[in-house]
């Protein structure tokens, strides 16, 4: 066989195969357990305050999330899973009705979620999965202003949706939102009550699962 007939044969018999591949229908995903982690940017949102019983607002900075979850696939189209995770804004600034300040040192908002999530997933013939998912728990955060802190533990709700890709039969990668809502938090910061109205984080960011 000559070279350029062999360098043909070899470049079909390559396209051929990665078309075979690309179109090869994807397989449901067996009932089991799976271990997800996650990481990317978290926006907060309707950070109303009252500040001793006066209208105010906390502005933060963007900033990041980071969850882990241990989950059980009981069908192709439910999963229930349990997830805890991390999540972290810069404080920017403080406002009491036409005045705002900036906080001094280290001042941020930390939040510390747990929550159990329901899963249902869109089995289809190819590798991609839309997901959407609704969870509840709790929220145990810290609001630290000019290096005075102080503790709430709140009910959360969160829902979430995105697209998974099946990279093989066990390892998954997914890019997703979630929405997470916290009840009223109430915080008592160098000598001033606190309390927020109804904060909502918005996350944006990529997972890897591993399914067993």
């Amino acid at each position: 066989m000559k070279p350029i007939e062999r360098s043909t044969s070899f470049w079909l018999l390559a396209a051929s195969s990665l078309v075979v591949l690309w179109a090869r229908p994807a397989r449901a995903a067996d009932p089991g357990p799976y271990l997800r982690a996650d990481g990317g940017v978290n926006f907060v949102t309707g950070t109303h305050l009252d500040i001793e019983g006066l209208p105010g607002n906390l502005s933060v900075n963007t900033g990041f999330r980071v969850d882990g979850a241990f989950g059980y696939q009981f069908a192709p189209w439910l999963a229930v899973e349990f997830e805890g995770g991390f999540m972290q804004n810069s404080v920017r600034s403080l406002s009491l009705q036409d005045q705002t300040a900036s906080p001094v040192g280290d001042s941020h908002l930390r939040q510390y979620p747990l929550l159990l999530n329901a899963v249902v997933r869109y089995e289809n013939p190819t590798e991609f999965i839309p997901y959407l998912g609704v969870g509840v728990g709790g929220v145990l955060s810290t609001l630290k202003i000019s290096g005075d802190s102080d503790n709430d533990s709140v009910l959360a709700f969160q829902a979430k949706a995105g697209v998974i890709y099946k990279i093989e039969e066990q390892a998954w990668v997914d890019i997703g939102y979630k929405l997470l809502g916290t009840a009223e938090q109430s915080y008592q910061i160098g000598g001033v009550h606190l309390q927020t109205k109804d904060v909502l984080n918005h996350f944006v960011g990529l997972s890897v699962i591993w399914n067993f």
